[in-house]
């Protein structure tokens, strides 16, 4: 079982804490205590209705509490923010692979450019095409991957 930290607490982070927390540990780190005591005390995503956190997932605003002994680190957070995220966890990163699943530009840049800048290292991607509030629903799906084998098998399901 791996240790997953998941840095974003919208629908789609939690739709991929859904899909990670099959097979491993997850945590998540979200920015406001807003959305970390609804996870947390309430297990529920204010942005998917009618879903219910599973009580392992566990959510902090601390990022060292969730990057610290992850194995793995899911960036899931508006674009506008990977940098300056990226430039905060540097103190925690180790030997963590990183996985970009953000979408969008960075001031024109491409969200890999921007961790390769700030973490130095080269990050897996993942992409839709998908919809969160069908992955807590476990409806099949699938993602484009881009990366090693092994963050692949992280995401695969029999369901």
């Amino acid at each position: 079982m791996s240790r997953v930290g998941i840095i974003g607490s919208g629908s789609f982070g939690i739709a991929l804490a859904h899909v990670l927390n099959k097979n491993n540990e997850v945590k998540i780190w979200s920015y406001t205590k807003e959305e970390t005591d609804s996870i947390n005390n309430n297990h529920k995503c204010i942005f998917i209705d009618d879903y219910v956190i599973d009580s392992n997932i566990k959510c902090y605003q601390d990022y060292e509490e969730v990057v610290k002994d992850s194995d793995y680190i899911v960036l899931v957070s508006p674009s506008v923010n990977t940098r300056s995220i990226c430039k905060d966890i540097k103190k925690y990163i180790t030997n963590q692979k990183i996985i970009l699943a953000s979408k969008g530009l960075d001031n024109g840049d491409l969200l890999s450019k921007v961790v390769i800048e700030e973490l130095g290292i080269s990050p897996s991607i993942i992409r839709e095409p998908s919809f969160a509030d069908q992955i807590v629903k476990d409806i099949p799906t699938y993602i484009n991957y881009c990366g090693e084998d092994d963050i692949k098998e992280l995401f695969e399901t029999d369901r």
